[in-house]
């Protein structure tokens, strides 16, 4: 007959084993039926017994031990109160920080004082005695870097950002996150702005007409109007892409190549002091389009007392025709 596996069985299962042999009565039944050994199941019985009788002493010496530790933890706790008496946050700090140091537990040091145990931990650490985003190298590392184009460090950029800036940093020796760049860039007065474009012009004496033109604009009264005339074309009228409200099955197209159904030129000027603006539209660019202009503007603010012009250097702008009908003030057939 072959020798029984060895089977490794839990503690519970072992005493449901027991107790179906006195329920039984009949050891060596149980035994077959639980394939075990006679001399096994009298070893289970006989460590049952032993832990039957053993467990009450054991909790009662365990609830024992708790309460001569808790009472040691009292004693302990009202010896630190009496070294530590009155004083500030911060000399109870100090004080308990010393009380760490000469060997008692924190937990108990924090529990007598009645502060937060973290806070002796983080109290101990040392601190930096200047940070990073103070530090001169770091500042002169950074500011240096700044003023280098990107390319120069093997970046394919044209503008810093700052975590390229904590990149090369770093690669420099001098670690530094998005806060501490952040901090030496405006300690610093930098901006990221964005470049802002400006009207400029060829003219020779541009800035000194825009000189005029603003101090006008400056002392302009309540009579009076300015306006910057300008026209806008000539334009072809054709069909341009947008949204159209459609059918499920219909899809708006525009051709690529169509012809024009008419040209539009817009003549129109601009009342800067109110923001209104009056237009018209025109078949030519002529000196009869810009008198025609001047009349509408002149009904319209027949009210006022003196009117501004102001355009470009255009030939019909100041043609000797216009300047006629203005010196005249009448009307001259087109």
């Amino acid at each position: 007959m072959g020798r029984r596996a060895h089977v490794e069985r839990t503690r519970e299962q072992k005493w449901e084993i027991v107790l179906e042999g006195i329920r039984r009565r009949n050891i060596a039944e149980t035994c077959r039926h639980c394939e075990i050994s006679p001399t096994a199941y009298y070893r289970w019985k006989d460590e049952a017994r032993q832990r039957a009788t053993a467990a009450p002493d054991t909790v009662k010496d365990r609830r024992i031990r708790q309460t001569e530790r808790a009472l040691e933890r009292k004693a302990v706790e009202a010896e630190i109160l009496r070294k530590v008496a009155g004083g500030s946050c911060g000399e109870l700090h100090s004080q308990a920080r010393k009380l760490v140091r000469q060997g008692y537990e924190p937990k108990v040091v924090a529990s007598a004082l009645s502060i937060s145990r973290s806070s002796l931990y983080y109290r101990n650490r040392p601190r930096c005695k200047v940070r990073k985003a103070e530090d001169p190298d770091y500042r002169e590392t950074l500011l240096s870097t700044l003023h280098c184009p990107p390319a120069q460090y093997g970046i394919n950029r044209t503008t810093w950002t700052t975590k390229l800036l904590g990149k090369v940093m770093a690669a420099r020796g001098y670690r530094a996150g998005h806060n501490t760049v952040s901090k030496i860039i405006k300690s610093a007065e930098y901006r990221f702005r964005k470049a802002r474009e400006v009207l400029t012009s060829n003219d020779p004496h541009y800035k000194d007409k825009l000189r005029k033109i603003t101090s006008v604009l400056s002392r302009l009264g309540p009579e009076e109007r300015f306006f910057s005339i300008d026209e806008f074309g000539p334009f072809s009228v054709k069909k341009t892409g947008g949204r159209k409200l459609v059918a499920a099955s219909e899809y708006p197209t525009v051709p690529q190549w169509q012809r024009s159904k008419g040209v539009l030129i817009v003549t129109a000027a601009l009342e800067l002091s109110t923001n209104q603006i009056t237009h018209f539209y025109s078949e030519k660019k002529n000196s009869h389009e810009m008198i025609k202009l001047l009349d509408v503007l002149t009904t319209k603010y027949s009210g006022c007392k003196r009117i501004y012009f102001s355009w470009d250097a255009a030939s019909w702008h100041a043609s000797k025709l216009f300047l006629a009908r203005v010196e005249s003030g009448q009307r001259v057939p087109p």
